[in-house]
């Protein structure tokens, strides 16, 4: 149960982390169950392939990496307008019944998503990147480092992916419970109201 003013003052990606617990979404939520799913899947693909044939895999894998990352950069923009969309759309009273419900931190949780998303976009590009120098620089590395790698990899840009749809269904969802709390605020100022001239003689 939290008020509004208890987030006046500047929260760090760490705090808000803390606070909201998305961290739990990683592996409990079905974004996370998901893109697990995935993981085990694409893992075993790339780790046969690089069995196979290891010059073939890091040849082919290079240029997946750059075109990804690329791909990632551009859905970083897609967050920021997401964002703004999002905080434009909810109203004045909806925030006030929020305020009234002590529900602040339901509304924190929401705004995070985005910023939760855009980390994880974030750390997907400088591990892609960390793997396309480690490919150029030709640097020795054990063959269980790659595997590990390829594993972290996958689950990065999975979890990357499903987590963003997952904020489209979540985007619907908060505009009909913004409706709705806008809807439950006008009907209690609307009792108020009465109740005060009523009370008026």
């Amino acid at each position: 149960m939290a008020k509004i003013d208890d987030f006046k003052k500047y929260n760090t990606f760490y705090s808000m982390l803390w606070v909201t617990k998305k961290y739990k979404e990683c592996f409990a939520e079905h974004a996370g169950k998901i893109s697990i799913f995935f993981t085990i899947i694409f893992s075993i693909m790339l780790c046969l392939l690089y069995n196979h044939n290891s010059y073939v895999f890091f040849s082919k894998i290079e240029s997946v990496l750059i075109t990804i990352s690329a791909g990632l950069l551009g859905l970083l923009g897609v967050y920021i307008t997401g964002l703004a969309l999002m905080v434009s759309v909810i109203t004045k009273e909806s925030i006030n019944q929020i305020d009234v419900l002590s529900k602040a931190e339901s509304l924190v949780g929401v705004l995070f998503c985005y910023y939760f998303a855009g980390g994880f976009i974030l750390i997907t590009i400088f591990d892609f990147l960390l793997c396309y120098f480690l490919i150029n620089l030709n640097i020795f590395v054990n063959e269980f480092f790659v595997y590990f790698m390829i594993i972290l990899s996958c689950w990065l840009f999975a979890f990357s992916i499903c987590y963003t749809v997952a904020l489209l269904g979540m985007s619907i969802n908060i505009f009909f419970v913004n409706l709705h709390l806008t809807k439950q605020y006008g009907y209690i100022n609307q009792i108020r109201n009465q109740q005060q001239q009523k009370g008026t003689p």
